[in-house]
């Protein structure tokens, strides 16, 4: 009976560590430097390219979005996040000295922020695109784990 009880719990091991890959599958969440930083990474459809970079601009207090649309006109409307139909227009700039080209938007970090990301069913960022529509980002666990960390206060 425990080979067989063994067998099974073999089989159903990668199916449960392929649900929480599955769970959002464009998003990775990444230490950057072995500290408590970390980035979380949104990547195209076909996982060819980085659209979204999200980081904690600690000394700041605020949630960083890097979005690497790879040409955008000079006068680009501002990124707004969307969670659960509430626009959040950011404070964007645009990056265009390093490759790839950037606009950056940024939102203070604040327990409200986090808390929303934490609940939030779709969560969306309006940026200039091809298609003309927000990119739909899932439920944005890695973003909302960022968020999380950069409201937190530290001592």
């Amino acid at each position: 009976m425990k080979p067989l009880i063994s067998i099974f719990a073999m089989l159903l091991a990668p199916a449960a560590m392929a649900q929480e890959v599955i769970d959002d599958p464009q998003w990775i969440y990444r230490d950057i430097d072995g500290t408590e930083r970390a980035a979380a990474i949104f990547l195209s459809w076909d996982y060819r390219s980085v659209i979204v970079r999200a980081i904690c601009e600690e000394e700041e207090g605020r949630l960083r979005l890097e979005y690497f649309p790879g040409a955008f006109p000079a006068d680009a409307e501002p990124l707004v996040l969307i969670v659960d139909d509430v626009a959040m227009p950011m404070e964007t700039t645009q990056e265009t000295s390093g490759d790839p080209l950037a606009l950056v938007g940024r939102l203070p970090a604040t327990p409200a922020l986090a808390e929303a990301l934490q609940h939030a069913v779709d969560v969306r960022l309006d940026a200039p695109n091809e298609m003309g529509e927000p990119w739909y980002l899932e439920r944005a666990e890695p973003l909302s784990r960022i968020a999380t960390w950069c409201a937190t206060p530290r001592g």
